[in-house]
């Protein structure tokens, strides 16, 4: 009687050996569900990467943006002594003649600033980068080929005889040129400057 099963015995082992493998009808359950769910995490998972790609776009564009400002303000504030629209300082703009013929407001990119050395520099737009030249030195950009810089404008303006003349700036900077709205930032920059040594 020892080799003898029991009756549950047989039946337990007809029941494991069946239970190794998936019914057909759990494998629908799990491919439905897995159907249901991949396309949500992608989605979730694609939106995230896009709005990871806005925010590289801005910051490229908020940082040159806000070096290139700062870099003419603080040059114009400090160092600029006049304006003209030659470097040999000969036809001067928002100076005191201004105030006689009352034109004293004007518009361009074309402007030379006479420093303390009676040194000229300027800023201008060249291959949509902003640019600086200091005199005899070599043009140098101050904005990378990563940004294209459009809407650049100078302009001066005075308003009575005793008052340091105010330059305008302002330009537009902008990174990427994508189909995807995400990937393409622009920010307008625009500042007045008074000049101090006037």
């Amino acid at each position: 009687m020892r080799n003898a099963r029991h009756p549950c015995a047989t039946h337990y082992m007809l029941y494991a050996i069946r239970k190794k493998g998936f019914t057909l009808l759990e494998m629908l359950v799990v491919v439905g569900i897995l159907a249901i769910a991949l396309p949500a995490v992608f989605a979730i998972i694609f939106a995230i990467v896009r709005q990871q790609a806005k925010v590289y776009a801005l910051r490229q564009v908020k940082r040159e943006g806000d070096f290139v400002l700062n870099a003419m303000e603080n040059t114009i504030r400090n160092e600029a002594v006049g304006i003209f629209t030659d470097s040999g300082f000969n036809n001067e703009v928002c100076g005191q003649a201004c105030l006689v013929t009352n034109t004293c407001s004007n518009n361009g990119s074309t402007f030379y600033f006479k420093d303390k050395s009676d040194n000229w520099f300027r800023y201008f737009l060249i291959n949509s980068r902003i640019a600086s030249e200091l005199g005899t030195i070599p043009t140098d950009y101050l904005t990378t080929a990563n940004v294209a810089v459009t809407n650049f404008s100078l302009s001066c303006n005075r308003a009575a005889a005793f008052s340091p003349p105010v330059i305008s700036i302002s330009f537009d900077v902008g990174y990427g040129a994508s189909q995807f709205l995400e990937d393409v930032a622009t920010i307008r920059y625009q500042t007045q400057v008074q000049m101090k040594n006037y």
